[in-house]
């Protein structure tokens, strides 16, 4: 029935992400975020505390992921690398 589907688990880790798509202003060396704008309002990153890549399982890079404080608070950043796309991942 209805009820249990809502109720059911998302299997891969990322569907636990709101995906917020952002608009990257400026980077740093060309690659870490120093500036961004969401909804409206620009944000400055403070600093970058983790950067990881995602690899396919052919061993390609899809993603590169940041961990950005902005405003005191964490965010989760992601740059994927075949759309260009940054997003935001709000859990």
């Amino acid at each position: 029935g209805k009820h249990r589907e809502q109720r059911r688990r998302p299997a891969a880790n990322l569907e636990r992400f709101l995906m917020e798509p952002i608009n990257m202003l400026e980077r740093r060396l060309d690659l870490f975020p120093a500036r961004f704008s969401w909804q409206g309002r620009i944000f400055e990153v403070e600093s970058v505390s983790e950067c990881k890549t995602v690899t396919a399982p052919s061993g390609r890079s899809q993603a590169y992921q940041f961990v950005v404080r902005c405003e005191g608070k964490l965010l989760r950043l992601s740059h994927r690398l075949a759309s260009g796309q940054w997003v935001l991942q709000i859990e």
